[in-house]
C-alpha cells in the first residue's frame, strides 16, 4: 500500500477552548482510526499545524472535514507526498503545544520551527 503525507497550517476562528480541543481530537482520533490516519496537530496561540499520514483514500476522505470545518480558516496545505514509512506510527492524532514539547519528541524540523516561531511571536 502507498502511503502519502500532507501537511497544513491555519489560523483558529475563534479562542478554543479546552473542550474545544479535546472535541477535535476525539473525533479526529475516531475519523483517522477508521482511514488508518496517523499524525500530529499542533495549536500555539490560535494556530494550528498538522501533518497527516496514511493512505491517499483515507486522507481523500478526511480532508473535506478539515477543509470545512468552521474551526479555522485561512487554510495552507503543502502538496501531498508519497513516502515509504510513516513517521507517527502510533498515533492517531498526537497533540502537542509548547507547553509541553516533550509530548513529541520526534517531531520534524517543520513543527518544532512551527512551535518556537509562534511561541516567540507570542512573547514578543
Amino acid at each position: 500500500m502507498q502511503l502519502h503525507s500532507i501537511t497544513y497550517t491555519s489560523v483558529a476562528s475563534y479562542a478554543l477552548s479546552k473542550a474545544d480541543l479535546e472535541h477535535l481530537l476525539s473525533t479526529a482520533r475516531k475519523r483517522n482510526l477508521e482511514q488508518h490516519i496517523t499524525g500530529v496537530l499542533l495549536y500555539v496561540e490560535g494556530r494550528f499545524m498538522q501533518y497527516l499520514e496514511g493512505p491517499k483514500a483515507g486522507l481523500e476522505v478526511v480532508l473535506p472535514y478539515i477543509k470545512s470545518s468552521p474551526m479555522h480558516h485561512h487554510l495552507d496545505f503543502q502538496s501531498m507526498k508519497a513516502m515509504d514509512v510513516r513517521a507517527y506510527e502510533a498515533w492517531s492524532m498526537a497533540y502537542v503545544t509548547p507547553d509541553d514539547p516533550t509530548a513529541a519528541p520526534t517531531l520534524s524540523s517543520d513543527m518544532t520551527q512551527f512551535l518556537n516561531q509562534t511561541s516567540r511571536q507570542v512573547l514578543d
